[in-house]
Formats: C-alpha cells, sequence, structure tokens
C-alpha cells in the first residue's frame, strides 16, 4: 500500500508542478486571454463595423463613442468639439487622415479579431478597402472596448 501512495504522490507532484510551469511559461497569454474576455470577442467585431460606417458617414460624434485615449500612437484631431480625423503614424511622421478617408465606404472587408498577447494584449481587426488596409487595435478599458491605435497602410 505504501508504494501505491508514493505513486499517487509523485504523479501528483509532477502534475502540479507541470501546471506551475506551464502557468509560468504561459502566463501573459492566459492573463491577457481573461483580461480581454477574448471567449467573447463579438463586441469588438460589431464595433469596428460601427466606428467604420459612422467614420464613412462623416458621423464624427457616434465614430468618437469607440476612440480609446490619445497617444502617441493615436491622436485624433476635433474642430468645433467634434472628431473629425486621426493623426496617424505614417513614414515621414504622423499624417491626417479624415473619417473619410480611413472609410471611404461603409462596408469593407472585415477579417475575424485576432488577439495580440505582447505589451499587457489587445485585439486587432482589419479592414480591408481597396485602395487601403486599416488594422484597428482595440483593449478592453474600464470604460469597455476602445480602439487605442489605428494603422494605414497604402495597398496601392
Amino acid at each position: 500500500m505504501k508504494t501505491k501512495d508514493a505513486v499517487i504522490a509523485g504523479l501528483l507532484v509532477v502534475v502540479v508542478g507541470g501546471a506551475v510551469a506551464g502557468l509560468g511559461f504561459y502566463g501573459d497569454e492566459v492573463s491577457s486571454f481573461t483580461r480581454l474576455q477574448a471567449w467573447n470577442l463579438e463586441p469588438v467585431k460589431s464595433g469596428t463595423r460601427d466606428f467604420l460606417a459612422a467614420a464613412a458617414k462623416g458621423d464624427g460624434a457616434t465614430a468618437e463613442k469607440y476612440v480609446g485615449p490619445e497617444s502617441g500612437d493615436m491622436r485624433p484631431v476635433r474642430k468645433n468639439g467634434r472628431l473629425v480625423s486621426f493623426l496617424v503614424a505614417d513614414y515621414g511622421g504622423p499624417k491626417d487622415r479624415t473619417l473619410k478617408n480611413l472609410a471611404p465606404r461603409p462596408d469593407p472587408k472585415i477579417a475575424d479579431p485576432h488577439i495580440v498577447f505582447l505589451e499587457g494584449g489587445a485585439v486587432t481587426v482589419e479592414a480591408k478597402y481597396p485602395a487601403h488596409l486599416l488594422t484597428l487595435r482595440w483593449d478592453r478599458l474600464a470604460a469597455g472596448w476602445k480602439i487605442i491605435k489605428i494603422d494605414y497602410v497604402a495597398t496601392r
């Protein structure tokens, strides 16, 4: 009986040790996955659709609801208190991209959300237009899902 107890105890130590080592190795991924509630990314996809539809109409008030805090990666430009464009990082320095320039049509091809585990985690969604690719980086903040970075890449 003692041999059986020793085998069970040894297996338990190996399983617990493996779990601790695995959590240590994949800790950032597990933490990001839970913080972002990555099992339900539908709010990001629908938020992307709504943001791009509002931008295509030039509706800065609606688009503003999806915009996170200003940062070096994304600086909203407002005129008369209304969102009209973004200063987006580009070669040679930031470029002023109007809402209509970012989203010339309300119906781009929108890819499924993709989880990025680096830097605390975020979710990216790509929207493909005929002349450019727009990547929106979303984060789950206290105020809900917000866009924290916009990448614009010309494809023509």
